[in-house]
């Protein structure tokens, strides 16, 4: 099982990881074993792994972060 912050990272290192996530932040989620992951933890842990994403969101934690990812890719 991964943990989240693992996750968040990985997004930023694995092109594979960013696309499957920005396709499909839950079924991304879901494949790596974090299927009950609430948008609330997703903010909390994005905020520290990748601070910019979670601006770039307009408040949407899941929308910040595709961007972000996207961004960095």
């Amino acid at each position: 099982m991964t943990t989240l912050i693992d996750f968040i990272l990985d997004l930023f290192r694995s092109p594979a990881s960013a696309a499957s996530f920005i396709a499909d932040p839950d079924g991304s989620l879901r494949d790596a074993g974090l299927p009950n992951v609430t948008a609330a933890q997703l903010h909390a842990v994005a905020a520290t792994a990748a601070p910019a994403g979670v601006l770039l969101g307009g408040g949407n934690p899941v929308l910040g972060l595709q961007r972000a990812v996207a961004d960095h890719h």
